[in-house]
């Protein structure tokens, strides 16, 4: 007797073992073309039966939610492992959410040493004064900055790799960038943890600052080697000299980020102005 099993659940897509009867998953009903062989009254069985006892159990929304990130987990700590080896059939989805985590946990630890540096400041002033709408106006501007300044490597580094590869496609180049930079990613949950015990209290003795320079170092030079190395790897049949290829890259790249910050400069310095005028009207109230 062959076994028609489908590989996959066609209700959820979970793998399925053979001559399953139904989805361990999701709980769907499966019938094989052998079963309905060996049971010519499945079909009246089957149109008798209450309805309610043919519909598959739906997966709940939580239930989705934890088999996605549980994927995003394990492409992660997959590319942690070996950077250099993506899976180009990646859901483009995962690399978008790195991008998105790259850019989130810098602003989360500007976030919270703001909070702590606020709070230092009362308590040395004797004062009760709230600056959360100020702190995190200026961490959603920091936050579409780092945010842009990334999506600037991606769409550089894919033009400057089609030269190489034409037939590389944006989201595969997408995920081999955020492959090759999800390292990332563990320095700003690294730096959010030290920033949640660091001790602001205007005296000294920063110690843990230091880490975090480091950290934001590291993550700079994770990207930009990254980016460049995202632009030779794998080419089967490279039109130029790979040196020639990073040196464009890397000139591209410096064009790119100079126009950028004189773009987004005058905003930044504007927005930075206008914070800690802000913060300094608040603090004179106070007093």
């Amino acid at each position: 007797m062959n076994d028609d099993t489908p590989k996959f659940c066609p209700h959820c897509g979970q793998p399925l073992a053979p001559g399953a009867k139904f989805c361990t998953s999701c709980g769907y009903q499966l019938k094989t073309a052998t079963d309905a062989a060996d049971t010519p009254d499945a079909a009246n069985d089957t149109q008798s039966a209450p309805q309610d006892q043919l519909q598959p159990t739906p997966e709940s929304t939580g239930a989705r939610a934890k088999r996605f990130f549980g994927n995003v987990f394990a492409w992660w700590l997959a590319t942690i492992k070996h950077p250099a080896q993506p899976d180009l059939q990646t859901p483009v989805l995962f690399g978008y959410l790195a991008l998105v985590l790259e850019a989130l946990f810098p602003t989360l630890i500007v976030a919270v040493l703001a909070h702590k540096a606020t709070n230092a400041a009362n308590q040395a002033a004797n004062l009760a004064i709230n600056l959360n709408g100020i702190i995190w106006r200026l961490c959603l501007t920091i936050f579409v900055v780092v945010l842009l300044a990334l999506f600037i490597y991606v769409g550089i580094g894919f033009g400057i790799r089609r030269i190489n590869d034409p037939a590389t496609t944006f989201s595969s180049y997408l995920i081999r960038f955020t492959s090759l930079t999800n390292l990332v990613i563990g320095f700003g949950l690294l730096g959010l943890l030290i920033s949640f015990f660091l001790h602001v209290d205007f005296n000294g003795g920063y110690g843990e600052v230091g880490i975090l320079i480091l950290l934001l170092g590291l993550t700079s030079l994770v990207t930009t080697v990254g980016y460049l190395y995202s632009l030779v790897v794998d080419v089967a049949q490279p039109r130029l000299d790979a040196f020639y290829l990073l040196l464009i890259g890397e000139i591209a790249l410096a064009i790119g980020l100079a126009i950028y910050g004189g773009l987004v400069g005058g905003l930044i310095g504007q927005a930075l102005s206008n914070t800690f005028a802000q913060i300094g009207d608040s603090f004179s109230a106070g007093w």
